[in-house]
């Protein structure tokens, strides 16, 4: 069994602290919240911003990334106008990190 951490807890943390200290506590992947409000929101994540993140999985050891699938729940209702757009938004994402 793998266990992974979700960077929801963490709207303001950076993916530089992050990273490394949710490996060091031994997860085994982190999943990427990319809403807005989040120092991860997509709109922040150029390919640049990408390639450094995934820089940061890589030298952190075997790290799994992932994002987030769509939620349909209250707190992800006010985003539901952009959940398409996020959706082709993480895929790009997704296949950068990976």
């Amino acid at each position: 069994m793998k266990l992974g951490y979700s960077t929801w807890g963490m709207p303001t943390v950076e993916m530089d602290e992050a990273v490394p200290h949710l490996a060091g506590l031994g997860y085994d992947g982190i999943e990427i919240t990319v809403i807005p409000g989040y120092t991860t929101e997509l709109g922040t994540l150029d390919t640049e911003e990408r390639r450094r993140i995934r820089g940061l999985f890589e030298r952190h050891g075997q790290l799994e990334r992932r994002l987030p699938a769509e939620l349909d729940n209250d707190a992800m209702r006010p985003f539901a106008l952009h959940n398409t757009q996020h959706i082709f938004q993480r895929q790009r994402l997704e296949i950068q990190l990976v």
